[in-house]
């Protein structure tokens, strides 16, 4: 929390209180020791300019840094510095993004409906031809 504080003074912004509790909340449920975490909210706050933890994913990088095994401030170091080295690859949303159209919903029409209004079309257009020829005829 102290270091936190530091870090956001550091940055010149108000202290969130959503950030405060996302750090108690890793701090109490991570395995990473306290300066591991605090080299994290480093790297997102100052280094990569965030205004907030759960703008960095927060959560997401925690686990990124217990599954690379960085879990000493020298390890952690190290991941970081990897990191810079080879820029992540933006993460792609698993969210479905709904569309949105002009004029609301497009109306589904099913197949058997289409193929049916188009045998209809053929049949009055055939049933045109009849009457004129009929109509010749006379």
């Amino acid at each position: 929390g102290a270091f936190l504080t530091l870090v956001e003074r550091e940055k010149g912004v108000s202290p969130v209180k959503q950030d405060r509790t996302m750090l108690l909340k890793a701090v109490g449920s991570s395995h990473l020791p306290n300066e591991v975490l605090n080299l994290l909210v480093h790297q997102i706050l100052i280094e990569e300019g965030e205004n907030s933890l759960m703008q960095g994913n927060f959560y997401t990088r925690i686990r990124d840094l217990e599954s690379a095994g960085a879990t000493t401030l020298k390890k952690a170091l190290a991941f970081f510095s990897d990191k810079e080295a080879t820029p992540l690859q933006p993460r792609k949303s698993t969210k479905k993004q709904r569309v949105k159209t002009r004029g609301g919903k497009k109306e589904v029409i099913p197949d058997y409906v289409q193929n049916r209004e188009k045998s209809e079309e053929v049949t009055s257009n055939n049933d045109i031809n009849e009457v004129k020829d009929l109509f010749n005829n006379l």
